[in-house]
């Protein structure tokens, strides 16, 4: 049981794939008849499904990844230096703005984790697109040197900095995939038992 709460993402993305497959046998045996009559080709259509579902939802690289580099929490350009996951976003990024509901799930599986937008603008007309679109659910707020935020993040936007104890972890978008979700939940579990 411990191991499918601790990978509760990676087994949520892909179990619509291996149903996929799993329909795609099932599909194929329950007409043996066909199977029978293609002799070879019954493979294609045991994966005719997984192929359908994977052309409408295509597994990217950064799906399945949990790139993290780590950085001193002194280095942190911040001066909360609690526990917490900062997403740190630039105005008019379309995956900075779409970062938005995938935190909201993940905030409804954790709610004890607290979530921080920090948009790198200083002008609060940025800062208001991202409110309205966090509806109250996170902390959001700009900052007055985004110059040394994009530097802490190497200038890739949206970074997840998760902050824990006496380490920081940082990730850009391609690298906080659902492997790092459960890095980070099973970070949470250890924290809160």
């Amino acid at each position: 049981m411990l191991f499918f709460i601790s990978t509760f993402w990676t087994f949520s993305k892909l179990l619509p794939y291996i149903l996929s497959i799993v329909g795609g046998i099932f599909f194929a045996y329950t007409f043996s008849k066909i199977q029978s009559k293609f002799g070879r080709l019954k493979y294609i259509i045991w994966l005719i499904p997984f192929l359908i579902y994977f052309s409408i939802y295509p597994i990217y690289e950064g799906d399945f990844s949990n790139n993290s580099t780590s950085k001193s929490i002194k280095s942190l350009p911040l001066k909360d230096k609690s526990a917490q996951l900062i997403v740190v976003v630039i105005p008019g990024c379309p995956f900075c703005f779409s970062s938005i509901q995938s935190m909201k799930e993940f905030h409804a599986r954790n709610s004890k984790l607290r979530i921080r937008y920090i948009v790198c603008s200083s002008e609060n007309k940025d800062l208001a697109v991202y409110k309205k679109e966090i509806n109250g659910a996170f902390t959001i707020e700009n900052t007055k040197d985004p110059k040394k935020w994009a530097k802490f993040v190497n200038g890739r936007f949206p970074s997840f900095v998760y902050v824990n104890k006496a380490k920081v972890q940082i990730w850009s978008n391609d690298g906080f995939g659902v492997i790092a979700k459960d890095a980070i939940e099973s970070s949470l579990k250890e924290s809160f038992n």
